[in-house]
């Protein structure tokens, strides 16, 4: 249903701004730059060409000149602006037909597909874009395999961040550290086997700022206690 409507939307977007371009562009070519009285309107042709061509040149009288010089300038910026007009109408169109486009094939998550675990609305830009996550390169930490699905986080403050997996995530230990001008606090299950690692926005130790990202992992075979507290601290210590 949601769908339809988008779609009457824009096809009435596209035939208002189709029309409103036939008129002005219509309007613009009837204006004569001089208008003669008594002189039909003829197709433009080479012959009608040169021949408005040769009366251009043609001595004026001193009013008539002026007005022309007046009325030139104010037909020439009228075109420009209908065209400017028209093709900011067709670029409108093409940004409103990406989004609803956008929209249609968005999938938004609720859980993260590679550990299950449940993932926080903040995910989705405020665009209703998606949350799918990027998948990181499988990677080796000590003697374990690291898979990772990360996540940027959009408005959602690091303590407001840290508070909803606190209500989410029981029986998972927690870790914090300050490390690189970020906060960075991991969720781990006692056997090592899955992290869940929010890291925030550049600021001071201590300071609530922006959540920047969340990343899901698993590892296989876990790793010890003492190892996932060094990756929160940007280190790396193995067994």
């Amino acid at each position: 249903m949601e769908m339809d409507i988008e779609k009457k939307i824009l096809r009435f977007a596209t035939m208002t701004v189709a029309a409103a371009c036939r008129a002005a562009l219509a309007l613009t070519q009837e204006q004569p730059r001089h208008p003669s009285a008594g002189t039909p309107t003829q197709a433009p042709t080479g012959e009608v060409l040169a021949q408005r061509i040769s009366v251009s040149f043609a001595p004026r009288p001193s009013e008539q000149a002026t007005e022309q010089n007046v009325l030139d300038p104010v037909w020439e910026s009228l075109g420009y602006m209908r065209t400017i007009s028209c093709l900011g109408g067709f670029v409108a169109m093409l940004i409103l037909s990406s989004v609803f486009t956008a929209r249609g094939g968005t999938k938004l998550l609720t859980t993260d597909p590679l550990t299950g675990l449940p993932l926080p609305p903040a995910t989705d830009s405020r665009l209703q874009l998606g949350n799918e996550p990027t998948q990181l390169p499988e990677s080796q930490v000590c003697k374990s395999k690291m898979q990772v699905d990360f996540y940027s986080v959009y408005d959602s403050k690091v303590n407001a961040t840290l508070a909803w997996y606190d209500a989410r995530l029981p029986g998972f230990k927690k870790t914090h550290a300050y490390a690189a001008n970020r906060s960075q606090d991991t969720y781990y299950k006692t056997d090592g086997t899955v992290l869940v690692s929010v890291t925030g926005s550049p600021g001071k130790e201590g300071e609530n700022m922006d959540t920047y990202s969340v990343l899901y992992a698993r590892l296989q075979p876990g790793l010890p206690e003492k190892t996932i507290v060094a990756l929160n601290q940007q280190r790396v210590v193995c067994p």
